[in-house]
């Protein structure tokens, strides 16, 4: 299959939120400790507190799922040209990025919510050059 820039511009941005779910599930899993105290200090003003291991252990879990879709994506994109499991892929990356960005919102971390508006933006563009 011949790459065109379009192609390459779909592969590049699969790739990024493939490596950007990878880390941030293997950084919970392997300091789970570490990530409940640092949530918990994070939302410690908020609603969310409560049950924060079981909505981190949740995260983790669509997280993984987001990662399998992209690899599965970016597998059949590859070798059939097909966009359809990428598409998915990124729609639940937004409703994950959204999440988020409600939970910053709550914790009233502004520079938090910035960060994850960056994402989503990102996420957005994907979805475009699928088209």
């Amino acid at each position: 299959m011949e790459l065109l820039v379009k192609d390459t511009i779909v592969i590049l941005c699969a790739l990024f939120f493939t490596v950007t779910y990878l880390f941030s599930a293997v950084e919970k899993l392997t300091d789970w400790n570490g990530t409940i105290a640092y949530y918990k200090e994070h939302f410690k003003r908020t609603f969310l507190k409560k049950g924060l291991p079981y909505s981190i252990g949740i995260i983790v879990f669509i997280e993984l799922i987001i990662l399998l879709s992209l690899f599965f994506g970016l597998y059949r994109f590859i070798e059939f040209g097909t966009v359809s499991s990428l598409y998915n892929s990124y729609i639940m990356s937004a409703g994950l990025l959204l999440l988020f960005l409600t939970a910053q919102r709550i914790a009233k971390d502004y520079q938090g919510s910035l960060s994850i508006l960056i994402y989503l933006i990102f996420n957005i563009l994907s979805l475009y050059f699928l088209i």
